[in-house]
This record gives structure tokens, sequence and C-alpha cells, in this order.
């Protein structure tokens, strides 16, 4: 794997810190808090650009935090092609207890991202539930690049604060 080096990326509202790799590029897309990206040919030549997102969400005032997981297990199961859930296990992420999740999904040309190919993702989650807001922190590669991001995605998503540690 490529040598990175990591720098503090910060989130105003809600209040967020992540140690991100120089190397990517840092955006936003809707729903998400941020997105940093891999650039192309970093770990491979693969159309599908490893990258990690963070979001946050309130949680409604009936909301479960033990429920989070099933709803998300289950949006995606229903959502995403050839839908695989690898590991499931509790995890604590920022001072949080939740858990983190290891799966893999098929993007095929013609689904709404059009690599040119099929592409088998492996995703890997961390959920935690703090201040009435569920955090995820989402690492995707090309499950083929998987060995190299493995511990980046683990290192970037153990950095995550949030609040006043942020």
């Amino acid at each position: 794997m490529a040598t990175l080096s990591l720098v503090r990326h910060r989130h105003a509202d809600p209040a967020c810190a992540m140690d991100v790799p120089s190397a990517f590029e840092l955006g936003v897309m809707p729903g998400v808090l941020f997105v940093a990206r891999a650039p192309s040919g970093l770990f491979s030549s693969s159309p599908f650009l490893p990258n990690v997102t963070v979001t946050a969400a309130e949680l409604g005032p009936d909301a479960l935090p033990e429920d989070l997981g099933e709803q998300a297990l289950s949006y995606a199961e229903r959502t995403l092609a050839a839908w695989r859930l690898i590991d499931r296990t509790d995890a604590e992420l920022a001072g949080m207890p939740g858990e983190r999740t290891l799966a893999s999904y098929l993007v095929r040309p013609g689904s709404g991202l059009d690599l040119g190919r099929d592409v088998v993702v492996t995703v890997e989650q961390w959920r935690v539930v703090g201040d009435r807001l569920s955090w995820v922190v989402s690492g995707s590669s090309e499950s083929l690049d998987y060995g190299q991001v493995a511990d980046l995605w683990a290192a970037m998503a153990e950095s995550l604060a949030v609040g006043e540690r942020a």
C-alpha cells in the first residue's frame, strides 16, 4: 500500500473531526457530512474509487439506538444487488458503543453508477449513537482492493471525534 500522511479534517455542524489522507479529495454529497475519496490509480486501476463517508442523522424521539443497525442492514439488503453480510460485531467509536459491519454488493452497468463493468464492492461501516445523533463511518472499495485499504479505513474511523472532543 502507498504510504499516506493523515491530516485532521474538521466539520462544524454537527461538530466532528477525523483523520484523512492528505492525498484524498474531500467533498460533500447530499446527506453526507463529508466524503474522502482516493485519487484514481492510488490503490489500483479500479473504476470504483476507494472512499470513506461520514454521516450524522438526528434520531427521532421514539428511535432506539439498538434498532439502527437492523434498519440499515435491512435497507441495504432490499436496495443493493447481491448484498452479502460478511461480519457484524460490537465496536466502539469516538468513545461511544456501537457496531461494525462488513459486507459486499454488486454494481452492474446500467445500475445508476456505470463503472463500465461489474464491480463487487466491499463496504465496512461503523455505527454509533451519541447526543441523539446516529453517526456512520463507511469505507468502500472494490473488493479486490479491500486488503490494501482495510487498515486505513479502521485508522480513519478510530480517529473520529464528535461534539466537544472534535
